[in-house]
């Protein structure tokens, strides 16, 4: 039987992204199928390598985010679970300084 020619669309592979999600191992278990399938017309057949890396960034930029993150934040959770963060990442922040600049005092 002869395959039919895909649309002229093009293929979306290879695909190369960055995100800020955080890949845990949930998503990873996720993704792994070692096996073909089908399953409510999904059918898997062809093989994806899947690479993740994190993407090394100056330590002052993720800073940056974080402290834009925090000045934007609309509750005081938000920001209490962006200071634990920063503390157990090892970022020295001085939230004193970033709430008295956010408030113009």
């Amino acid at each position: 039987m002869a395959r039919k020619k895909p649309d002229s669309g093009g293929s979306s592979f290879p695909t190369t992204f960055q995100t800020f999600f955080p890949v845990g191992t949930h998503n990873i278990r996720d993704w792994k199928q070692f096996k073909p399938s089908s399953f409510n017309a999904l059918i898997r057949v062809k093989k994806y390598r899947v690479t993740i890396e994190e993407v090394q960034e100056p330590e002052n930029v993720i800073i940056g985010r974080l402290v834009e993150l925090y000045k934007n934040a609309d509750s005081y959770r938000e920001r209490a679970a962006i200071e634990d963060y920063a503390e157990t990442e090892g970022f020295n922040i001085d939230w004193k300084a970033v709430k008295e600049q956010n408030t113009g005092h």
